[in-house]
């Protein structure tokens, strides 16, 4: 079904999440699984939001590859 589909791809882009670097993996889950803001991250890490921006597409790079190389292209 669509919602076990679902349930499957949020575990699997978790498990992806988990290999990324701590501190690209820190950012990612902090602004989309805490849902703050780019400025509460920059806040709370001590770095300014420009950073935490570059941090979040470097990560979603990564993510992007780790996805490929694992055979996910559903997503």
């Amino acid at each position: 079904s669509e919602k076990l589909e679902m349930l499957e791809m949020k575990a699997s882009l978790k498990k992806m999440i988990s290999k990324l670097p701590d501190n690209l993996r820190k950012v990612i889950e902090m602004r989309f699984y805490k849902n703050l803001t780019g400025n509460e991250v920059a806040e709370k890490l001590s770095v300014t939001p420009s950073r935490i921006s570059h941090m979040i597409r470097e990560g979603v790079k990564k993510l992007k590859v780790l996805m490929v190389t694992e055979g996910y292209t559903s997503m």
